[in-house]
């Protein structure tokens, strides 16, 4: 792959996609400690050839990432509401989820890396600040 050397075990982000409603763009990307879990899933992912995208979109036969938007649209929204639960996009289902975690007194560890914080006093900050609101 041009991004994952599977053999040598290193990753060399050079592309990252965006999904936009005219089609994907292609950005710069920071590195990412993922090997042994993306070893796993390129054991077994449908299209794993050095071309396709880790996360290949079927439709596309590998040759195009999922749009993170559409599965947030034919996939989570339809089950959420299916569910009663209002659901708006990934910025809401990621809140609520770090709320829930911090609510439910789990580590603050786990609830800092949920939205990728720096710190646990900088999640403690935002989300104690909503719940004076």
């Amino acid at each position: 792959m041009e991004d994952i050397n599977f053999e040598e075990k290193e990753i060399t982000p050079k592309r990252s996609v965006r999904c936009e409603d005219r089609g994907f763009e292609e950005e710069d990307s920071a590195r990412c400690d993922l090997l042994e879990e993306l070893l796993l899933w390129r054991a077994k992912a449908p299209y794993a050839t050095d071309s396709d995208y880790i996360f290949a979109s079927a439709k596309m036969k590998g040759k195009q990432p999922y749009c993170m938007s559409r599965i947030m649209q034919h996939n989570i929204k339809p089950v959420a509401t299916s569910l009663g639960i209002p659901m708006k996009g990934w910025h809401t289902l990621r809140y609520s989820y770090t709320t829930l975690l911090r609510q439910n007194g789990n580590n603050p560890k786990v609830v800092q890396d949920v939205p990728r914080h720096a710190t646990y006093s900088i999640t403690a900050n935002i989300y104690d600040a909503t719940v004076l609101r």
